[in-house]
């Protein structure tokens, strides 16, 4: 199984030119877990570097979009319009999804029925 993790990115980056500590702990705890279980991720996180290594737009949209496609399942923290954007595309794609939820302490998933 593969897990596409849709997660705040560009808008997280600081001075220094990454993302924040906490944020790259998170992303690394959800790698470690889901390590364990034998599932792969795909983070564009990690592909970027936590942001020393940005792709432009017109490189990492596609490769984001043809992941969501080959994924299994999307595990998203919809806090920003490009996590918006990749939420439709896998609900267009008809994708299993699960919704970390911050600000109402929520955590919804998204389960398609064949």
């Amino acid at each position: 199984p593969s897990v596409f993790l849709l997660h705040p990115f560009s808008g997280l980056i600081t001075s220094d030119g990454t993302i924040p500590q906490e944020y790259q702990e998170r992303i690394q705890m959800i790698r470690g877990v889901l390590d364990i279980h034998e599932i792969d991720m795909y983070s564009a996180h990690e592909r970027e570097e936590f942001g020393k290594a940005l792709m432009r737009p017109e490189e990492l949209t596609p490769l984001d979009n043809r992941t969501a496609k080959n994924a299994d399942l999307l595990i998203a923290f919809p806090d920003s319009d490009g996590v918006h954007v990749e939420l439709g595309w896998g609900s267009q794609m008809g994708k299993n999804m699960i919704l970390f939820l911050h600000t109402q302490k929520k955590v919804y998933s998204i389960r398609r029925r064949p």
